[in-house]
């Protein structure tokens, strides 16, 4: 599971408090003679304060018992749509939830496009899923449906955002829901299926049959392609100004050269 965290409401109350004041009129009366005396007049006035009353608070929403069993079957329908749509389009994520069985088994030849236009169909992946489940209704859902709603939702939406924000990297991409966290660079010493890769074959591609193995050897030569897509997205990367630190750049260079 996604160890995700998330913010699933928040709470505020403000109460404003205030009073007028006034000022009490003081007259002077004029001296008439020099022999009358001064007479000096206060007015006492009366101040009203002001009360202010809180708001009144919303009344609680109603949460049903039991989700409607049309949103309920929609929403089912959802999640296993988004979730094939994640596995058929990350292979390595496929094999590493142990899914790559049965009509997916086909996945585990494969690898994930690395390329520019892999990053843009992981978006359009990302999209697709979010209007998907903002189409339900999530009143109608008992509690159960809603946190998993809502915490599906708002994993796609951090993730569409970052995908959107960032054009360069890693960012929103299905490989770092297994191997990394988002990263501004392709290519790292933590990042790039040049560092993942090689351990994702050794320790989670089981072979137990010979289909197994031929599923190897694709796997390693969609790891080349692989390589070649990175690089292309490396250049790109750099004509738009985002290049690692030299620390970062010889760290990799190492480990790649080890590889």
């Amino acid at each position: 599971m996604f160890d995700r965290r998330h913010l699933l409401g928040a709470l505020a109350s403000v109460l404003g408090l205030g009073a007028g004041e006034a000022l009490g009129a003081v007259k002077h009366k004029k001296k008439k003679t020099t022999t009358r005396k001064r007479k000096t007049t206060h007015r006492k006035t009366t101040h009203k304060k002001a009360v202010h009353h809180a708001p009144a608070p919303p009344p609680k929403p109603v949460i049903p018992d039991e989700t409607a069993p049309t949103t309920k079957t929609a929403l089912t329908a959802a999640f296993r749509t988004i979730l094939n749509d994640l596995l058929t389009q990350s292979p390595t994520a496929a094999t590493s939830f142990g899914m790559d069985k049965g009509d997916l088994a086909y996945l585990k030849a494969r690898l994930d496009d690395r390329s520019a236009a892999g990053l843009a169909a992981n978006q359009a992946r990302l999209q697709k899923a979010v209007s998907l489940l903002q189409g339900l209704d999530r009143d109608v859902m008992n509690l159960s449906d809603r946190v998993n709603y809502d915490t599906v939702l708002w994993d796609l939406q951090t993730q569409l955002e970052g995908a959107k924000g960032f054009p360069f990297g890693d960012n929103g991409t299905a490989i770092n829901l297994v191997f990394y966290a988002p990263t501004p660079y392709v290519v790292s010493q933590l990042s790039g299926f040049g560092c993942v890769i090689p351990d994702f074959l050794n320790t989670q591609h089981t072979i137990a049959k010979e289909a197994d193995a031929q599923a190897y050897l694709s796997r390693l030569d969609a790891f080349a392609v692989a390589l070649d897509q990175e690089t292309d997205r490396l250049r790109q990367d750099a004509a738009r100004g985002v290049t690692p630190p030299d620390f970062i750049l010889k760290a990799a260079i190492t480990q790649l050269s080890g590889l």
